[in-house]
């Protein structure tokens, strides 16, 4: 009898959907993320905020939010979802307040535009000053 070894793509291993590109979708798969074989992946971004103030931190995390849904709605055709601000998983680190932007999106070019322009509206409206950004794109869920 054969042993038949167990593979798994860097795909599955770093989301929680069932690849359409890489494996069989489940019936409970999300659509608005498209079903055909050649659909992305589905990725994690995570958008990180850390600053010394909590309500400052928090309301730049509520503001980044809000202009990223404005970005998005001039592309109507780019799935995403958005999920908080939330704390961070560890709120405070030396003195450093830290929250969260989960975004469920596909890591391509059009996303990472759209992050990018959304960076630059955050840093017109000078909220650098009270709160630093950092996104990871090939999150695992943790910031």
């Amino acid at each position: 009898m054969a042993l038949r070894r167990a593979t798994t793509s860097p795909c599955s291993r770093m989301c929680a959907y069932n690849c359409p590109l890489h494996g069989s979708a489940s019936p409970n798969s999300n659509t608005a993320f498209g079903s055909s074989a050649s659909s992305a992946c589905v990725n994690m971004c995570v958008i990180g905020f850390a600053g010394p103030k909590e309500i400052e931190v928090a309301r730049a995390a509520a503001r980044f939010s809000a202009l990223l849904g404005q970005q998005a709605a001039k592309q109507p055709d780019l799935p995403l979802r958005v999920l908080g601000p939330t704390p961070g998983s560890i709120e405070k680190i030396n003195d450093s307040y830290r929250y969260k932007l989960t975004v469920k999106c596909r890591n391509d070019r059009r996303f990472r535009d759209l992050v990018r322009s959304t960076l630059d509206c955050y840093e017109q409206e000078k909220l650098p000053s009270k709160a630093t950004v950092v996104v990871d794109l090939h999150s695992d869920g943790d910031i």
